[in-house]
């Protein structure tokens, strides 16, 4: 679609009633891509246009959108669909039975686009057990009841079995498994062509929908490539998002070693990095340490905009948040580390800190 545009604009901040008590929507020139974006937050769930074309949309939970239900703030409840539920009510939708629009384009993305020939000859329950299948949902164990599917006879098993890779988020102390889909969809609306993407979290053996999202930035593709809980995503793409929160240290590093490599000041169990930036917004670094090691790194903006900033560049390299808090705090959960971005009218912070074993975990 449209390619970002070099501009220099004047910062203008937008205010109006939130939800959660702070600027609901905010226009500026974003510092990283140099484009005049508007942040919008609706029901909760947050989005951005750039030039007026809107770029990323959380979808409101409020709303059934194609009929089907989703979290909203808080990531688990026990209104959301199941995921055979919800495809089953997404490809009914695309069919005309929503009053979203009848898409004229739709294409599988991932592990699910090397079938798609096969999906599309499939009636929708045999659509969405194979979908199911494919990518991943029952474990490796699900990929040989493929075989029992028609058309799907003579799959390589072995293949999707070595390729297969678990995923898992943390909330509230509990980790939970959690797998994501993604489709390409083209309205005849030529502003409507977008990646729609659908979040799932397990709850008591149950895969559940936790969040809708919708990315109309069609150079998806050229950005870093892992999407977290997507099954054929590309985990070495992480490595440069990874080094840009952490610059060079890691969690094995103590504070002298910190405090030397950054020329920081060590105050306590922590060390303190005036005058620095991230994402080329201007910050205050500060590396905390437990028993000697470093536990977390966190980021203080001395601006409310920073926030909005923040999540631009932060959806840019993580995509979609895990979570998303009534207050306005919203956490990637990776596989290595949990970036929660908070938000504060006067100091809105990033905060990374490693994901450890939790006692409390959560199976499904």
């Amino acid at each position: 679609m449209r390619k970002f545009f070099s501009a220099l604009l004047a910062i203008a901040l937008l205010l109006s009633v939130s939800p959660f008590a702070h600027a609901q929507s905010g226009g500026f020139t974003h510092p990283e891509i140099g484009e005049l974006i508007e942040f919008y937050f609706t029901e909760g769930m947050p989005s951005f246009t750039i030039y007026g074309f809107t770029q990323y949309k959380v979808m409101e939970p409020g709303t059934p959108y194609r009929g089907i239900r989703s979290s909203g703030t808080r990531l688990i409840h026990g209104g959301m669909d199941t995921l055979d539920r919800s495809l089953e009510r997404m490809f009914n939708s695309l069919d005309g039975q929503s009053k979203e629009p009848k898409p004229i384009v739709f294409d599988y993305t991932d592990v699910l686009e090397d079938y798609a020939y096969q999906l599309g000859l499939l009636p929708i329950k045999e659509r969405v057990k194979a979908i199911r299948l494919l990518a991943g949902f029952d474990g490796v164990e699900g990929y040989e009841k493929l075989l029992d599917i028609e058309g799907f006879e003579s799959i390589d098993v072995q293949k999707l079995t070595s390729e297969h890779r678990d995923f898992s988020v943390d909330k509230n102390g509990k980790t939970y498994p959690y797998r994501v889909l993604m489709f390409y969809i083209e309205e005849d609306d030529w502003e409507q062509i977008y990646y729609e993407r659908y979040g799932y979290i397990q709850m008591n053996g149950e895969w559940r929908l936790g969040r809708i999202t919708k990315e109309y930035f069609s150079e998806y593709r050229q950005r870093i490539k892992y999407l977290h809980g997507l099954a054929d995503t590309d985990i070495s793409a992480l490595t440069k998002a990874y080094a840009e929160v952490m610059r060079s240290s890691n969690w094995n590093m103590a504070p002298n070693e910190v405090a030397a490599l950054e020329s920081g000041t060590v105050e306590g169990n922590q060390v303190i990095v005036k005058d620095t930036n991230i994402f080329r917004l201007p910050a205050t670094l500060t590396y905390s340490f437990t028993d000697s090691w470093l536990s977390s790194v966190e980021y203080k903006f001395d601006s409310a905009q920073a926030y909005f900033s923040a999540f631009v560049s932060l959806y840019i390299r993580y995509y979609d948040p895990v979570t998303i808090g009534e207050n306005g705090d919203m956490s990637w959960s990776l596989p290595d580390v949990i970036i929660t971005l908070t938000h504060n009218d006067v100091a809105p912070t990033i905060t990374v800190v490693p994901r450890q074993h939790v006692e409390n975990t959560s199976v499904g």
